[in-house]
C-alpha cells in the first residue's frame, strides 16, 4: 500500500477543492452574465459566447493536462492549473473591456479544464478497481456540498457587491489551493509508468519539454471512448440548456431577476449532482462486482455503463423537456416555478449518473492512460459543447424555449441508444478500434 487512509483523504480533500474551484468558476460565469452584460455595456448574447470561450480554453487545457500528467505526473500539473485560474479569476476581475474579459476568461479555463480531469486519474493510482467507484463519488459529492455552500454567497457578493468581487474571491481561492498543494499533494503516478521515467537520466531534458497537447486525441480512434465521449456531450448540453439561460428564464417567465435568488436556483442542481454522484458510483460499483460474478470472474469495463442506461433513457431527456414545455406554457406561476426547479434537481441526479460511471469507465478501460482518456473524451465534449452553449440564447429567441430543449431532449436519447450500443457491443467494438 503506497498511501495509507488518512493520506488518502487528504489527497481526497485537496482534489475536492480543485473540483469545486473549477465548477464554481463554471456557475459563476452563467450567475454573472447579466451583471457582466451591464457593466462592460454589451448584450448578454455576447456575454454568452464568453461561456463558449471559457469551454473552449478548458478543452484545450484538458487535453495539454492529460498529455503532461502522464508525462511529468500529476502533481506539476496541479500547481501550474491553481496558478492560472488564480492569475485569470483576477485578471477577470480587473478587466475594463469585452477582450480583456474574454482573454481573462480564457486563461481560468485553460487552468480549470487542466486540472479538473487529472483527479479520476489520481483516483486510479491510488484506489483498487472495486473502489474507484465509490471514490469518484466521494470525491464529486465533496465538490458538490461545497459548491452548494459558496453559490450563494457568490449570488450575495454579486447581488449586493459586485462580480467583480466575486472574481477576486475566486482568484484568492485559487492561491490558497496552490499553496496547500505545493505543501501537501504527492506525486500519484505508479512508480516507472511516467513518461519521463522511460527516459535515461542522461537523456531527460534539462529545460521544459514540449509536447503535443493533441495526442490523447489519438485514443478516439477507439469506437467506445468516441461513444462515451458522445454521450457526456449530451449530458453536458442538457445541463447547460437549463443553466446558461437561467437568469434569462427566471426573469422572463417568472419575474426573477435578484442574483442572490437566482444563484439558490443554481444550488438546486449542485445538491442534485451531489446526490447523483453518491449514488452512481456506489451502484456502479456493485454492478460491477455482480456482473464479474455472474461471469464467474470475468471482469468486462462495459459493466460499469449500466448504471447510466436509466439515466440517458428517461432521467436526461424528460428532466430537459419538462422544463421547457412549464416555462414556455406555465409561465408567472408558482406550480411551474415549482415544476422548474424540480427539473433542476433532477437534471443534476441523472447527469451525475451518466458522467461519473463514464468517467469511472475510462479509469477502468486504460488504467495506465487514465488522465489521457478522460482528457480526450471531455476535451472533445467541451469542443462541441463550446460550439453549441454560444448559440442557446439566440436559438430560444427563435425557436422559444419548449423548442428549443425538445431538440435537446431528442439529442440526448441519441446519447441513449450510442451508450446502449456501447455496452451490448463494447467488446467487438473496441477490439476494432484497437486500443485495449
Amino acid at each position: 500500500m503506497r498511501f495509507s487512509k488518512r493520506k488518502k483523504q487528504v489527497i481526497l480533500a485537496l482534489l475536492s477543492s480543485f473540483g469545486l474551484m473549477h465548477l464554481t468558476i463554471a456557475q459563476a460565469i452563467r450567475l454573472c452574465v447579466p451583471a457582466v452584460a451591464s457593466d462592460l455595456n454589451t448584450q448578454p448574447s455576447l456575454m454568452g459566447h464568453s461561456i463558449g470561450l471559457w469551454l473552449f480554453a478548458a478543452c484545450l487545457g484538458g487535453l495539454t493536462g492529460g498529455v503532461y500528467s502522464t508525462f511529468s505526473g500529476r502533481r506539476p500539473v496541479n500547481l501550474v492549473g491553481a496558478s492560472l485560474m488564480c492569475f485569470g479569476s483576477i485578471s477577470a476581475g480587473l478587466s475594463t473591456s469585452v477582450p480583456v474579459y474574454m482573454v481573462s476568461r480564457a486563461i481560468e479555463g485553460l487552468g480549470a479544464g487542466s486540472v479538473a480531469y487529472v483527479g479520476s486519474a489520481v483516483i486510479g493510482d491510488i484506489y483498487q478497481l472495486e473502489q474507484r467507484g465509490n471514490a469518484l463519488g466521494v470525491l464529486r459529492s465533496v465538490t458538490f456540498i461545497g459548491m452548494i455552500l459558496t453559490l450563494p454567497i457568490g449570488g450575495l457578493v454579486t447581488a449586493y457587491a459586485s462580480w467583480r468581487t466575486l472574481q477576486f474571491c475566486l482568484g484568492v481561492m485559487g492561491g490558497l489551493i496552490f499553496i496547500l498543494m505545493f505543501l501537501y499533494f504527492p506525486e500519484t503516478s505508479h512508480p516507472g509508468t511516467r513518461g519521463i521515467d522511460q527516459i535515461p537520466p542522461s537523456n531527460r531534458p534539462s529545460k521544459f519539454m514540449i509536447i503535443n497537447p493533441l495526442k490523447p486525441l489519438v485514443l478516439l480512434r477507439s469506437p467506445n471512448i468516441l461513444a462515451i465521449s458522445f454521450t457526456v456531450f449530451t449530458a453536458f448540453l442538457a445541463e447547460s440548456v437549463l443553466t446558461v439561460p437561467l437568469a434569462w428564464t427566471l426573469d422572463s417567465k417568472f419575474d426573477i431577476a435578484n442574483p442572490a435568488i437566482i444563484s439558490v436556483c443554481f444550488v438546486l442542481v449542485a445538491i442534485g449532482n451531489m446526490f447523483g454522484t453518491l449514488l452512481s458510483g456506489r451502484i456502479s460499483d456493485i454492478v460491477v462486482v455482480h456482473h464479474k460474478a455472474h461471469r464467474n470472474g470475468i471482469w468486462l469495463p462495459e459493466d460499469r455503463l449500466r448504471t447510466a442506461l436509466p439515466a440517458t433513457l428517461v432521467g436526461v431527456p424528460f428532466a430537459v423537456l419538462v422544463f421547457g414545455l412549464v416555462a414556455e406554457y406555465l409561465p408567472g406561476s408558482w406550480v411551474g416555478l415549482s415544476l422548474c426547479l424540480s427539473c433542476l434537481f433532477v437534471n443534476g441526479v441523472v447527469t451525475e449518473f451518466v458522467l461519473s460511471p463514464s468517467i469511472a469507465y475510462l479509469t477502468d478501460l486504460l488504467p495506465e492512460q487514465s488522465a489521457e482518456a478522460v482528457a480526450a473524451t471531455t476535451s472533445l465534449s467541451l469542443l462541441l459543447l463550446s460550439v453549441s452553449v454560444g448559440w442557446i440564447i439566440p436559438a430560444i429567441e427563435l425557436l422559444g424555449i419548449a423548442g428549443i430543449n425538445t431538440l435537446v431532449a431528442i439529442l440526448a436519447w441519441g446519447g441513449h441508444i450510442v451508450l446502449w450500443y456501447t455496452v451490448k457491443h463494447g467488446v467487438k467494438s473496441e477490439r476494432m478500434g484497437h486500443i485495449r
